[in-house]
């Protein structure tokens, strides 16, 4: 069966939600990247970061969402907290 073709609207609206999350997607990798570097040193400053990146990843989910007038806080909001996870598991 085929897909009635998308409108104008619709494309824009995920044109700006995917650039919403590629846009953190930036702070997130040099968080990341700080995590890994003072995890040795100041273990203290890399938590507090990895919560950071918890809560900018869950930002720019709920703005996705947002974009698409869909409800902020769901389920879904919590794949933002995925990158904080992965850096705290490897680099703490």
């Amino acid at each position: 069966m085929a897909r009635p073709p998308m409108t104008t609207q619709q494309v824009q609206q995920w044109i700006v939600s995917l650039l919403v999350v590629a846009v953190s997607c930036f702070p997130l990798g040099a968080l990341a990247a700080a995590v890994a570097m003072l995890a040795g040193e100041r273990h203290d400053a890399a938590v507090v970061l990895v919560l950071v990146m918890g809560a900018l990843g869950c930002a720019a989910v709920s703005a996705g969402r947002l974009v698409h007038r869909l409800s902020p806080v769901s389920p879904w909001t919590l794949l933002g907290v995925l990158p904080a996870v992965v850096t705290a598991v490897f680099a703490l």
